[in-house]
């Protein structure tokens, strides 16, 4: 299990929020904006969005936010700001032992939000998974048994590779589609009743996800 810590910008409108676990399921997550003033505010905002804009959204899913700690930094705090004050270093430093101490499940200072639940973390990950898994399968069993048949395409489909005049091969194709035919079976006994939905969706956390296959790293 990972956990990690996030700078983020100070808000005058929230000016007792210096450390932030989003424990709480209610808790609401917004992605900072920088006000650009000028042309080198413009390109370096470029930069930042080309680099960071998957992790930034991916911290604002449940099952991900609630084990990275915020820590909110005004503009003469942290950053570039090389002459800060031994006061203003030390007030760092305790800034981040604060949000250590939420992940960790003991909090030094009593105004700070909830800590760390592992276990409703893995809980919220759970509900996650299944919502995304349910969707995948209701989709791929209508694509599977829809109008156009494709189960039926799969079955008599001969690929022209060499791999066709090898037994094993054509044995390995039969079982790969009776194992997902299996699947897209047990999707269609659901009878297009979607858990994920039930009472409006509210028992899987917000916002919601998606599914993707993507290239390994």
């Amino acid at each position: 299990m990972f956990s990690d810590g996030h700078l983020e910008s100070y808000d005058e409108r929230l000016s007792t929020r210096r450390i932030l676990l989003p424990m709480d399921p209610e808790s609401r997550i917004f992605l900072d904006t920088v006000k650009i003033t000028s042309l080198k505010d413009f390109l370096m905002g470029l930069i930042n969005a080309a680099k960071d804009w998957q992790d930034r959204l991916q911290s604002s899913l449940p099952g991900y936010r609630e084990r990275i700690a915020n820590i909110y930094l005004k503009s003469d705090e942290g950053g570039l700001n090389l002459s800060m004050s031994a006061t203003k270093i030390d007030h760092l430093i305790n800034l981040g032992e604060r949000a250590a101490a939420l992940i960790t499940g003991k909090p030094l200072d009593p105004s700070d939000e909830r800590t760390f639940e592992f276990a409703e973390h893995r809980w919220r990950r759970y509900l996650i998974a299944f919502a995304r898994l349910e969707e995948a399968l209701e989709h791929a069993q209508q694509t599977w048994n829809g109008s156009d048949r494709f189960a039926e395409f799969i079955k008599r489909y001969q690929p022209s590779s060499y791999y066709e005049s090898n037994p094993e091969w054509k044995q390995w194709r039969l079982e790969v589609f009776e194992r997902f035919d299996a699947i897209m079976a047990l999707a269609s006994t659901w009878g297009g009743k979607s858990l994920r939905l039930a009472s409006e969706g509210r028992r899987i956390p917000r916002p919601e996800s998606a599914l993707r296959i993507t290239p390994k790293p």
